[in-house]
């Protein structure tokens, strides 16, 4: 993998593996995630991970919800993770980070550090491994929402495609994955399921069959769920739907499409 040259004036040092470090955390992100070969949509949530590391670092906590994706981080030195206390502090950043977001996204955000310190290591940048101590966190299973907390999604004034995408996931029960990698030539609306001889049969109730020939109109062809960059992603899906919820959520952290997906249980009726 080759090395990235550094933007000018922000820290020092080449790239290359021979060459002196980034004085700087944020210039050694900005290196990683350009020679790192992660696609757009990564980029940007490892770079948003990557940043909360940065409040942690110098004991403070990140921002939350919107805020911490504008935030500017603390500029602190890469060497910052080669000191002694740093594992200890990235531990208990990690323990409470988990207790604000849970175990899932604060086990994502570990893992994002740790591929990022494994590439600057590999590099010489590093001299240690400051996440050696941080070990995934077992993950419950989320609960399935409720009746009266599903029909509250639904009635959510959103964008027709999420109204379109949420209907059918709860309607059909059909895996998430295989919603968002339909075509507009899969569906049969009128007799409301897909034209595809797949075991179990997808089909969907009264809301999805409102929503699709709206979201669809014009199309013969293409993505069912589109987005700018052609078909709506597993990650940008399960944001919307976590940020649109957040205010029915107790928490307040919102709820995912794991837990909307199947309620209906339209496609289990054949």
């Amino acid at each position: 993998m080759s090395d990235v040259p550094g933007s000018g004036g922000r820290g020092g040092g080449a790239a290359g593996s021979g060459g002196a470090p980034p004085v700087e955390y944020a210039v050694a992100v900005d290196r990683y995630l350009a020679g790192a070969g992660l696609g757009d949509g990564s980029r940007r949530v490892y770079r948003i991970a990557l940043a909360t590391w940065a409040w942690a670092l110098v004991d403070r906590a990140a921002p939350a919800g919107d805020a911490r994706r504008n935030a500017v981080p603390p500029a602190l030195p890469l060497a910052r993770l080669d000191a002694a206390d740093a594992p200890a502090r990235l531990r208990e950043a990690f323990a409470a980070r988990s207790a604000v977001v849970g175990a899932r996204t604060a086990n994502r955000e570990a893992s994002a550090l740790g591929s990022a310190v494994a590439w600057w290591r590999e590099r010489g940048w590093l001299a240690g491994d400051p996440t050696g101590g941080l070990r995934p966190l077992p993950v419950a299973p989320a609960a399935r929402l409720s009746a009266d907390q599903a029909a509250a999604v639904l009635a959510l004034d959103a964008p027709l495609r999420e109204q379109a995408l949420w209907h059918l996931l709860f309607e059909s029960g059909a895996p998430i994955a295989r919603v968002l990698a339909l075509d507009v030539d899969h569906l049969d609306l009128a007799a409301r399921r897909l034209r595809t001889h797949r075991t179990p049969p997808v089909r969907w109730g009264p809301g999805t069959a409102r929503l699709l020939p709206l979201l669809t109109l014009g199309h013969v062809r293409g993505p069912v769920f589109r987005s700018s960059r052609g078909r709506l992603s597993y990650r940008r899906a399960a944001e919307l739907l976590t940020h649109a919820t957040q205010p029915l959520d107790p928490t307040g952290h919102g709820w995912t499409l794991r837990q909307l997906a199947g309620g209906g249980g339209g496609s289990a009726g054949g």
